[in-house]
């Protein structure tokens, strides 16, 4: 009766929990085959244990991997798991499992076909030299929030060549202006979102990301930072095509914030700036949002 189960609905396998796979994979050789051949996605919680189902045979078909909160994962198991899953995957979230180094993720086999890659809530400031020489040239979303990144991983990960990336999360880190220094820097001309909230930042780190070489960026999130003295932001910025700005609890002032006036953000659609202590300056930008409305 299984074995017609995962003939006619091999649908439901993705459903299943490892030790069941285990137990199917142990079956026969036929059955064995059709898990292989069906099992497009995987999603849960896996200890060491766990992994050495997915490093049995070979998973053709296996695109999505997300294994958040697995918290006994080792180095070894994570060397496992990238060798037996590196080829097809294109998305792999290994996010808050405890990962204390992610070099052997990377160092062992390319993963030419991933565009999404979650390892936030893990201690990778010894992961980033790794990360950035990594072969990712699919790459489209990175997420490293709550990562103990400083600013040292920051200049390694700023190395990366992803000429695909488009989102890149980096909130919860002790980045400070001079880790944007080396953001400012990275070659990543698809990047259309950047979320920094609550990375320590100052108002000069504002005047570098608005200058950054990221001609599609669409939305800057700096929230919970200390953006008290914003220094002079020129009026052509770099950033031509925001929409969206978040600047919620940033510790603005009136006085700080005259300078958001100044950029021709012709796009420009929100800016969030909510929990600071102004009233004169959002005065000016509804005026300024309005006569830029009124050009397009």
């Amino acid at each position: 009766m299984l074995v017609d189960l995962v003939h006619h609905v091999p649908q439901f396998l993705e459903h299943l929990p490892p030790v069941a796979l285990a137990q199917l994979l142990a079956t026969c050789v036929s059955l064995r085959k059709r898990v292989h051949e069906h099992v497009t996605q995987i999603a849960c919680a896996m200890n060491c244990q766990d992994v050495r189902v997915l490093t049995t045979g070979v998973w053709p078909h296996l695109t999505h991997l997300k294994l958040k909160y697995s918290k006994t994962l080792d180095v070894q198991s994570v060397s496992q798991l990238a060798k037996a899953t590196h080829l097809q995957l294109q998305s792999l979230n290994l996010s808050y499992s405890m990962i204390h180094s992610c070099h052997a993720l990377f160092l062992a086999v390319p993963y030419p076909n991933l565009k999404s890659l979650n390892l936030a809530g893990n201690h990778l400031t010894t992961s980033m030299t790794y990360l950035a020489d990594a072969h990712l040239p699919l790459l489209e979303e990175l997420e490293l929030c709550d990562s103990k990144l400083n600013i040292q991983p920051i200049a390694a990960l700023s190395r990366g060549s992803w000429l695909q990336l488009k989102t890149l999360t980096l909130a919860s880190n002790r980045i400070h202006a001079r880790g944007v220094q080396y953001l400012a820097g990275a070659h990543w001309p698809q990047l259309e979102a950047i979320n920094l909230n609550v990375t320590e930042l100052d108002g000069s780190a504002m005047v570098m990301l608005v200058c950054c070489k990221w001609p599609c960026l669409q939305i800057l999130g700096l929230n919970n930072n200390h953006m008290r003295h914003i220094g002079e932001i020129p009026e052509t910025s770099q950033c031509s095509l925001l929409k969206h700005l978040h600047l919620h609890a940033s510790n603005l002032t009136d006085n700080s914030l005259q300078q958001l006036s100044k950029p021709r953000w012709s796009q420009l659609e929100t800016i969030d700036l909510s929990n600071n202590m102004l009233y004169r300056t959002c005065c000016m930008l509804q005026v300024r949002l309005s006569k830029l409305r009124g050009q397009r």
